[in-house]
């Protein structure tokens, strides 16, 4: 089982794995998150927890912070099992933070870069080259999320921002199970 949090409250729990939410560095992670980037760190940094990672969303506010958030994360020995890159989903209609596909290709390109260069990132190519590409089946029934609007197949989203989908663990499992050789090492840190 998989928790994802804020951080705010703690991370011990029982779960095999814990998601914590860290949008960039301050400033960039006020702006998404509030101001509350080192009370997070703090909670990551003294968690008992054996498995921590970061889910960083990225969209416009957030993207230009991608490579400096890696950096800092590698730099300081930030006690996580690495960095899982999301893109914006518009739950509720695309809005000023959502990015299209073709903004999207730029950054993933980055990302691809970035895992060359042997920064902790925790998607794999083949998960980012489906992003990209937008090749990968919709409302995958491996995975359900549970919130408290209820469970849903895959996300909450309606079936239209579903093709705008940025939940990238959607396409690990998806590339997991097309038996790409970089989703299936990248499955066995995390899962």
């Amino acid at each position: 089982m998989h928790v994802y949090t804020n951080g705010l409250f703690g991370l011990e729990t029982a779960a095999d794995l814990v998601w914590v939410s860290m949008d960039g560095l301050p400033g960039t992670f006020d702006k998404r998150r509030g101001d509350h980037f080192h009370q997070v760190e703090h909670a990551i940094r003294t968690s008992s927890h054996p498995k921590v990672a970061v889910i960083y969303v990225i969209d416009r506010n957030t993207a230009e912070g991608v490579e400096s958030f890696l950096q800092w994360v590698d730099e300081t020995k930030f006690p996580i099992i690495g960095v899982m890159f999301y893109f914006h989903t518009p739950y509720y209609g695309r809005d000023e933070l959502f990015l299209t596909a073709e903004e999207r290709a730029p950054i993933i390109n980055r990302l691809l870069y970035c895992i060359r260069t042997g920064l902790p990132i925790l998607n794999s190519r083949a998960g980012l080259q489906a992003l990209k590409s937008g090749n990968w089946p919709r409302r995958f029934r491996v995975a359900s999320v549970m919130d408290v609007d209820g469970e849903s197949v895959c996300c909450r989203a309606s079936n239209e921002i579903c093709e705008d989908c940025g939940y990238a663990a959607c396409t690990e499992l998806t590339e997991f199970q097309r038996l790409r050789p970089s989703a299936l090492l990248g499955m066995t840190r995390y899962w």
